[in-house]
């Protein structure tokens, strides 16, 4: 049996203005183009949709795991993170801003 690869690490939730979801989607797919391109010691990202149980949209939500956690206040500081902020901050795309959090694995299992 395989192992289970390595859990996520870091969390990031996104809320989009109303009206703005699908800009603030096409902004986060594009982000992770650039993460893939130039930050190597990010082996998983993901960019899933959050929806309630009524299927409407309540946020979007990055998770992703960095291999190398001493990147993790220092990979703002990139051209491409910048980049995203600027678009995010002159487009008014949140309701709030960027959420951010280290996820610690309490608990896993796996079929």
């Amino acid at each position: 049996m395989a192992a289970a690869p390595p859990s996520p690490n870091l969390h990031v939730a996104i809320y989009p203005k109303p009206g703005k979801e699908s800009r603030v989607l096409e902004v986060a797919k594009k982000h992770a183009e650039q993460v893939k391109a130039h930050e190597p010691w990010i082996s998983m990202y993901r960019v899933v949709a959050g929806k309630n149980l009524d299927g409407k949209l309540e946020a979007y939500y990055i998770v992703a795991r960095l291999d190398d956690m001493s990147k993790v206040h220092t990979r703002r500081e990139m051209e491409h993170h910048k980049v995203t902020m600027k678009a995010i901050e002159d487009e008014d795309l949140l309701n709030e801003p960027l959420k951010f959090s280290v996820l610690e694995e309490m608990s896993v299992w796996k079929r």
